[in-house]
């Protein structure tokens, strides 16, 4: 199997034949990733529920772990959707695919994506964040810290207090960090995501213009053909030829108004 997702795509973008079309083997790695991923997030739920969400090292593990193979999934999913964009767009260079295994893949991406989506929500919903604040600030003594550090006596266990208060104060920050970098991380792959996307986008519409420059050449060509024709009939006054003119005038005419629709179609 390819070690990256750009040589997965290129290879689901290379293939010509049925019998060495990757997109299976990568569709069941995927399905096998989604089912591991959905027993992660049973076991983070119950965690969640259940544990002390800032001092449980299995949930924080279990989270850590979670949103690794969530944008693990994510990039496989994005890259299965180029690899179908491209054949959409590239019928020709496929024939082995048909109309209806087309639909079948792209009902496969869709599924997956609502998976990972739902996953992805819980772990960004108000009510995970709700919990996650709450258990800090159970471990932090929630309001009534302060005034039970007033309430020690200041021959030295006060400031023990305030050491501890200090090194507490420290990992909710720090852990507050790691969250902070790892929501930037997904945002960025959801960015670099949106720019392979537009960049594909882009190098399929200069294939078209491309494609349209040529046939534009072509009926260009042709168009000076007939005129080339036009001009010897009409240098003539034979009835017959005039009517050939005529026709020939009629097919020009066909033809630009095809031009410009092709034109307009894009």
């Amino acid at each position: 199997m390819p070690k990256n997702s750009q040589a997965l795509s290129q290879s689901l973008m290379q293939t010509s034949s049925q019998s060495n079309d990757p997109y299976f083997l990568f569709r069941d790695d995927l399905e096998g990733r989604l089912k591991k991923l959905q027993t992660n997030f049973d076991n983070w739920e119950v965690l969640l529920r259940n544990e002390n969400t800032e001092t449980s090292a299995a949930f924080k593990k279990a989270h850590s772990d979670l949103q690794k193979k969530v944008n693990t999934a994510k990039k496989m999913a994005n890259e299965l959707t180029r690899s179908v964009n491209h054949v959409k767009q590239n019928r020709k260079m496929f024939p082995h695919i048909s109309e209806n295994e087309l639909a079948s893949r792209q009902g496969f991406i869709k599924d997956s994506k609502e998976s990972i989506a739902r996953i992805q929500a819980a772990l960004r919903s108000p009510a995970t964040q709700g919990k996650l604040d709450s258990d800090r600030k159970a471990v932090l003594g929630g309001s009534g810290g302060g005034s039970k550090v007033k309430a020690v006596s200041i021959q030295g266990s006060s400031t023990r207090a305030y050491v501890n208060n200090g090194k507490e104060y420290q990992q909710e920050v720090l852990a507050s960090q790691d969250r902070d970098m790892e929501e930037i991380d997904i945002a960025l792959d959801g960015i670099k995501d949106a720019g392979e996307d537009i960049y594909n986008e882009l190098d399929s519409q200069n294939k078209l213009l491309e494609e349209l420059n040529e046939d534009v050449k072509s009926t260009q060509s042709a168009m000076d053909k007939v005129n080339a024709n036009l001009q010897k009939l009409l240098a003539t006054k034979d009835g017959c030829q005039l009517g050939v003119v005529i026709a020939m005038g009629i097919v020009c005419l066909i033809s630009v108004i095809l031009m410009v629709t092709s034109l307009l179609s894009i």
